[in-house]
This record gives structure tokens, sequence and C-alpha cells, in this order.
């Protein structure tokens, strides 16, 4: 029986269940036994399954488990990267738009590899996919779809970590419908006091985002703590749970803090995350998200971009005193020579020798300073979007011992088409490695002319 002809039913609740057709993707009321798809009419076996998250041990004292949490940190807030063998399909966490067919090809075929006893690393595939697809099908708005490929991956999907990430988005999914009977149910079916950290943070971030639906933002604070950083947090859920923190802080009274809560966490994330963050709240504008608090936290932000877009622009001013230095120096030391008799011809070749050295340093320091400028202003004022890493070139020059490199990138802005564009930076090792080719960058583009382009450094 397909959706719709249920009338009154709800799109997630937990009394019956909704499946992703394997021919063609729509969702498929799956009663007992066989489900005939009103869209494309095929007909499939659909087998109950077992939703709650498995439970097989005695929860630790939460003191240790806050440590043991605290230990699975990595190194900065970085959303972390797809399975390598879909990373085509994707742009950060997100898929590109015009890969969302594809994507949906490779959940089938994930999901029916599984139903027949695939390996584990095919779950974390499906996993990824699945979350990725409910993110692009609630962006159009497509609830059932969300429900179906939420609830038939549930099916094949064993491990708790990956249960429980399913059930979370589930438990959101249903908030964000406005069934929040329904989300909690789904919450109830997670383990609440997991070791995972992975686990932990989808139970804390779908916790936070349920209460603050229904405006609890002390519950909030209590699970996501009263300062960022109080409680671990797996970057995947991070920039959410930053922005339903400072939220929830505003909302209680602590402007302050909720301005110091989104400054920690955007002086310790990526230039992606912070854009991941931007949009949770901008996505979710009915809930004014830190009205007070997000303008000062990103001046903080901005403040600290624009420092070290001078830098990646090398050394102008350094350059600029250097030549201007020597070519005084070369002034100065031509009228000496002329003073004790020496004749022009050899105040000429001082002058001439100063001018040769300080000119071409003049040249590259008037480039530099010029791309200064540019990037400062970019970096205050252009528009922020994700963008793929295509090409890395060295361009063979440097500045201060520090390389130019050109980078070629897939500009995929919020609004509008994605472009190509190119940015030339100053970048030592570390920033070269962290922009690697297919690496995530924020860039900021001038709307008025988008191939101009900036590489968010900071």
């Amino acid at each position: 029986m397909a959706i719709g002809s249920t009338g009154a039913r709800t799109a997630f609740g937990l009394e019956f269940r909704i499946v992703a057709c394997m021919t063609c993707g729509a969702p498929l009321d799956a009663g007992p036994g066989r489900g005939g798809c009103a869209y494309c009419g095929s007909v499939q076996d659909v087998a109950g399954a077992d939703r709650a998250v498995p439970r097989y041990r005695q929860a630790p004292d939460e003191v240790q488990r806050l440590a043991m949490l605290a230990s699975q940190l990595a190194g900065p807030q970085v959303p972390p990267a797809p399975p390598a063998d879909i990373s085509r399909l994707f742009l950060g966490v997100e898929i590109l738009p015009w890969k969302t067919g594809e994507a949906l090809e490779v959940w089938k075929a994930t999901y029916r590899a599984l139903e027949q006893g695939s390996a584990v690393d095919s779950a974390e595939r499906l996993m990824v996919l699945t979350l990725a697809l409910v993110d692009r099908f609630g962006r159009d708005g497509e609830l059932l779809r969300q429900r179906a490929l939420l609830e038939s991956a549930i099916a094949v999907l064993s491990l708790p970590r990956h249960r429980q990430g399913i059930l979370c988005a589930l438990s959101r999914c249903a908030c964000r419908s406005g069934e929040t009977q329904a989300a909690e149910a789904w919450l109830s079916l997670c383990d609440p006091s997991p070791v995972d950290l992975f686990m932990d943070s989808a139970f804390r971030a779908a916790r936070a985002y349920l209460d603050t639906a229904c405006g609890r933002f002390d519950s909030v604070l209590h699970v996501l703590g009263t300062s960022w950083g109080q409680v671990p947090i797996a970057a995947w859920y991070a920039p959410a749970c930053a922005a339903l923190a400072a939220n929830a802080l505003e909302r209680t009274g602590r402007t302050d803090r909720a301005v110091d809560a989104l400054d920690r966490f955007g002086a310790g994330a990526s230039g992606y995350g912070r854009l991941l963050a931007g949009k949770f709240m901008d996505d979710h504008r009915e809930w004014k998200m830190c009205a007070g608090s997000r303008g000062a936290a990103e001046a903080r932000q901005k403040a600290r971009g624009v420092r070290l877009a001078g830098q990646s622009a090398g050394s102008p001013v350094v350059l600029n005193l250097i030549a201007s230095f020597l070519g005084g120096a070369g002034i100065i030391a031509a009228a000496l020579l002329l003073l004790v008799g020496l004749g022009p011809g050899w105040a000429l070749y001082a002058l001439g020798m100063a001018y040769f050295v300080a000119a071409p340093m003049h040249v590259i320091g008037i480039g530099d300073l010029r791309q200064m400028l540019r990037a400062r202003r970019l970096r205050a004022s252009g528009r922020a979007a994700a963008a793929l890493v295509l090409h890395v070139q060295s361009t063979n020059k440097s500045t201060m011992g520090v390389l130019r490199v050109m980078y070629r990138l897939l500009v995929v802005p919020a609004a509008g088409s994605p472009f190509e564009a190119f940015c030339v930076i100053h970048a030592d090792g570390a920033l070269r490695a962290r922009l690697a080719p297919g690496s995530v960058a924020v860039v900021r583009h001038d709307p008025g002319g988008r191939r101009n382009v900036y590489i968010e450094v900071d």
C-alpha cells in the first residue's frame, strides 16, 4: 500500500514501517509480507527488523565514560571525509547536487550487498550515504523518502555505531517535521550512555535538537555543557552542537558566553566546519538561533582571518621597506663617492647596483601588496562557499621563504551554479598538506565577479 492512502498517519510514527523501493527508490509502505510500489509496480519482500540499538554491557561511571569519550577526540574539529570509494559523490559531508541520482544507485547496490552478508566497510558506506541522502531530501522537503532510506538502513545495519547514527537521524527528521512525540520515541531506542564518541555525539545532537524545538534550553545545556569543549563532541556533529549550545546559552540570558562558545568552536574548527555551523543556523531560521551572538562571534573570527589573509599574501610591507632602504642606500653611497672625489662613474655604478637589487624586490613587493589588499577585502566581505581542490601547482616563486602556490577550485555556492576558479596564495608546508587535491576548502568570492576568489586559511 502506498503512503498517501493512509490519510491520518504521520510520516515518522513508529507504529508502521516505510522502506525504500529497491527498484526506483520511492517510499514503500512495509506491511506484513510483500510490498508493492505504487510508483514502479515492483514487488519486494519486506522483512521486519529490530530497530533498537543493542546494549550488551553495564554503562561505566559517568566521569570515567566522559574520559573515555574525550580520549577519542583527534586533532582539530574537521568533519570527516567520506570513504574513498564514494568520495567522488561528495563535497565534504554533503552529496554534490548533480550526483544525487548516482548516490542513490550506489546506496541501493550497497544495501543489496549488505543484505547478502557483505563486509563491514559496506556498512560504513551505507550509513554515510544514508545520512547524506537524507540531508539532501530534507532540503527538498521529501519527508517520506527520508523515512524510507533511514528505516531501510536499519534493517541491514547491525553495528551499534551505525544503528545509533540512523536512529538519531530519524529522531531529528521527525522533530523537523513537527512530530515531537515520534522524535522522542525514536530517541528512546538509542543507547544514551555509549562509550563510542560517534554514538554519544549522535545522541547528544538529537537530544539537544529535540529539546531546542520544545524550548527546553536548560536541558540542552545539560546535554552539551555550559561552555564549548566541556563535553567531547565528534567532528561530524560538532557544527550543529556548537550552534545548539550557543543558542541555548543565549536563550537563558548568557549572551556573552554564547559568543565565547561560538568563538571557541570557530577558532578550533576548520573553515568548512564553520561553514556547516552557519548553514545549520540558516536552515533553521524559524528558530532565530544565536540572533544576538552569531554576529559578534563571526566578527572575532573575521578579524583573525583578515590578519592571516595578509600573511598568505607574503610579506609585502617588509619587501617594500627593504627595497626602499636599498634604494636610499644607493643614493647615499653615490653622494659620498662624489664628495670624496672618485667621480661620477663610481657614483653611477653604486647607484645602479643598489637599484639592480632594489627594483625587482619593489616590483614583487607591490604585487604582493595588491594581493594582500585583495585577500583582506575578500576575507572581510566576500561570500563564503565550499570548494573542491581540483589541482595544485607550484609557481616556483617564493617570498621570504614561503612558496607561492596556484590552486584550481570547483566552487559550489549556496545559490547559483558551480564554477571553476583559480587562487594564488603563499602556502607553507602545513597549509599545502591541508589543501591537497581532493580536499575541501572554504573560499570567499566576490558576488560581482565570482571567479575572483580567496581561500580561507584561518
